[in-house]
């Protein structure tokens, strides 16, 4: 391990996405999900954060749609894939109970991959990369409190749902509302995190907008679209080479 960075092995064939936003509530939504990690041949998945659209505690469970995707997450543990998970902006409150039902293992603070060519490449939801957006950067220390997170593993079904509700829609005002320098992912906190991990390349997400680029002194930042988009996959090679892919593709 690199600081707080707990380390992943990464071998031939690991896939990564990120950016579901599943709705907690919508079974149908998670079935589209669930089929595809059904047919999902790999040894290892890491997810990068908001998987859910909102998730606000062991309350969140308890929805049909949640339900559907923690099942065939487990059924993919059973089947030995290895699922690891860093939370995102909206789904920050998953915790223990989560990981023991869905056979994922979290990592709050992002992972440090291990590949097969000896190289380190440390991935993260983005969110910390926002470092313009100073507002949001409090309210996230603040959302990310003890006390909050108390709070939410406490929250009923039903109040967890109507709180989400209103998490979103003030979520997509706020965002509406800031320019997108503001919002951007800074380049220079990709190459402070990375060179803090250690690590010559630095994956997240986020930004649901794709890329694959060299910063100074050769880091290479890798952003995947959110799911569904045309690049919103990261597939680990033989060599431990890194690629964009679509996740429709046939797997």
């Amino acid at each position: 391990m690199v600081g707080k960075w707990p380390e992943v092995d990464l071998s031939a064939g690991a896939a990564v996405i990120g950016d579901l936003h599943l709705d907690t509530a919508d079974e149908e939504r998670a079935k589209s999900f669930t089929r595809w990690l059904e047919a999902l041949a790999v040894p290892r998945l890491v997810i990068l954060g908001d998987l859910f659209d909102a998730w606000l505690g062991p309350g969140s469970a308890g929805e049909r749609g949640a339900g559907e995707v923690i099942a065939a997450l487990a059924a993919a543990r059973e089947r030995g894939v290895l699922c690891d998970l860093v939370p995102g902006n909206r789904d920050f409150l998953l915790d223990g109970s989560f990981e023991r039902t869905s056979g994922c293992t979290l990592h709050p603070a992002g992972a440090l991959g291990l590949l097969a060519d000896g190289g380190r490449a440390v991935f993260v939801h983005g969110d910390e990369l926002c470092t313009e957006d100073r507002a949001y950067q409090r309210y996230k220390r603040l959302a990310r409190a003890r006390a909050v997170r108390w709070l939410g593993a406490r929250l009923p079904r039903g109040l967890a749902r109507a709180i989400g509700r209103r998490l979103r829609r003030a979520s997509s005002r706020a965002v509406a509302a800031k320019t997108p320098a503001y919002k951007a992912l800074q380049p220079a906190a990709a190459r402070d995190l990375a060179a803090a991990a250690g690590a010559a390349t630095l994956v997240c997400g986020h930004a649901h907008q794709a890329r694959d680029e060299r910063l100074d002194a050769g880091l290479r930042w890798i952003v995947l679209d959110a799911y569904g988009g045309e690049r919103d996959e990261l597939r680990i090679g033989a060599a431990g080479e890194l690629e964009l892919v679509s996740s429709t593709r046939e797997v």
